[in-house]
């Protein structure tokens, strides 16, 4: 593919990646009054943390359809990775990564693999503990951080 094409895609994905976040930070009201999207909608994300005596989890939780806009922090990042894998490590800061193409998975250190759901969501809160490995595909990623003290097991539930 051509440079400019790249660039072209590459704008693209940006335009969609500006539509993730407003999606994100959406108020419920405006949800409601524009109705669900058409088709089957996957209310769920990928949820990596670590417990108290250190090992990373990960799992597929569910999303109520009333979650409430997103402290975010100013830090966005949006990686072209071509990295097929990521050793083990800790996330930077707790964030929420949007996958936008191809495929992202987590392996936490309890031996658990799981991909990022249809929805494309995950949330990274791991910043301390034994670490998690990230497998991509062809990925674009965006990460959003989000502040230290955010709950997001109390956001998901829409509390």
């Amino acid at each position: 593919m051509s440079g400019e094409g790249q660039a072209l895609e590459r704008r693209d994905l940006l335009k969609l990646s500006g539509l993730a976040l407003m999606g994100l930070a959406a108020p419920p009201a405006a949800l409601a009054q524009n109705g669900p999207p058409a088709g089957d909608l996957d209310l769920t994300f990928l949820h990596c943390w670590s417990d108290e005596k250190g090992d990373t989890h990960v799992m597929i939780r569910p999303l109520a359809k009333t979650v409430k806009p997103i402290p975010l922090t100013g830090a966005m990042n949006v990686h072209f990775d071509s990295r097929p894998f990521i050793p083990l490590h800790i996330a930077p800061q707790r964030m929420f990564v949007i996958t936008l193409q191809g495929d992202f998975e987590l392996e936490a250190s309890d031996g658990t693999r799981l991909k990022a759901p249809p929805s494309g969501l995950s949330f990274d809160g791991d910043t301390t503990g034994k670490g998690h490995v990230a497998r991509l595909k062809d990925a674009v990623n965006i990460d959003i951080g989000v502040p230290a003290d955010f709950d997001v097991l109390r956001w998901a539930r829409g509390e």
